[in-house]
C-alpha cells in the first residue's frame, strides 16, 4: 500500500511492548528495538563474533554509560528490510542483565543515530511502524510539520511552552505504546 523499495513496513506487539523489527547483520537475522532515546546502536555482547574490530571508546561515545564491561566495535551494514545502515560503532553490553522484557529475545538496539538517518512513522491504533528515507508523499501532502531537532546532540525533542514556559519534549521510541499513545499516525526524522 505505497511502500517503496525505501522503506519498510512493521506490525507492532501490543501495547506495553518495545518496538521491535527484524533486521540481518553479515546475514545473521536477529530482533532489535527502535529507540530513539538511547544514544547509541547497542548489541547483545553475545554477538560479538558478528562484529569487526574492536576499538577503543569513541569520543561521541556517552560519557557516562551504564555498567561496567561495555565494548565498542566497528561493524558492517545492519540491514532493516530495504533500508541498511552503517552505525560510526556499537555498543556491546549484556542486555539479558539490562531488563529488557519482550516475549522473543531483543538481541539489539537502534538508537538516536539510526532514527537520524530515516523518517519513522507510527500508527498505535494499526500497531504499524513505517521506516522511510523520506516522508512519504501521501502524509506530506496533508500533514503540519514540527521542527525536530537534538537535544545534547543526540536526543530527538520538540520545542513547545505550557503556560507561558518554554519546554523541550523528547521523542522517545523507546517508551512502550500504552493506551494513552497518539491514537493519529505520526511520522518524525531528525
Amino acid at each position: 500500500e505505497g511502500e517503496t523499495p525505501s522503506e519498510d513496513a512493521f506490525v507492532l506487539t501490543s501495547a506495553g511492548a518495545p518496538m521491535i523489527v527484524p533486521v540481518s547483520i553479515g546475514g545473521t537475522k536477529l530482533l532489535m528495538t527502535i529507540d530513539s532515546g538511547s544514544v547509541c546502536t547497542v548489541l547483545d555482547a553475545r554477538l560479538i563474533k558478528l562484529l569487526g574490530t574492536e576499538i577503543q571508546k569513541p569520543e561521541s561515545a556517552p560519557a557516562k554509560a551504564v555498567g561496567d564491561g561495555i565494548r565498542y566495535y566497528k561493524t558492517g551494514p545492519i540491514k532493516l528490510g530495504a533500508i541498511s545502515f552503517k552505525p560510526e560503532f556499537v555498543a556491546t553490553v549484556n542486555l539479558s542483565e539490562r531488563g529488557i522484557a519482550a516475549a522473543q529475545p531483543i538481541l539489539g538496539v537502534m538508537g538516536a543515530e539510526f532514527c537520524a538517518s530515516v523518517v519513522i512513522g507510527m500508527d498505535t491504533d494499526a500497531c504499524r511502524l513505517r521506516i522511510c528515507k523520506e516522508v512519504p508523499k501521501e502524509v506530506s501532502d496533508r500533514s503540519h510539520r514540527i521542527d525536530v531537532n537534538l537535544k545534547y546532540g543526540f536526543m530527538p525533542f520538540v520545542e513547545g511552552s505550557i503556560d507561558d514556559l518554554s519546554v523541550a519534549f523528547i521523542i522517545d521510541t523507546g517508551a512502550a505504546l500504552t493506551a494513552r499513545s497518539p491514537k493519529r499516525p505520526f511520522y518524525f526524522s531528525v
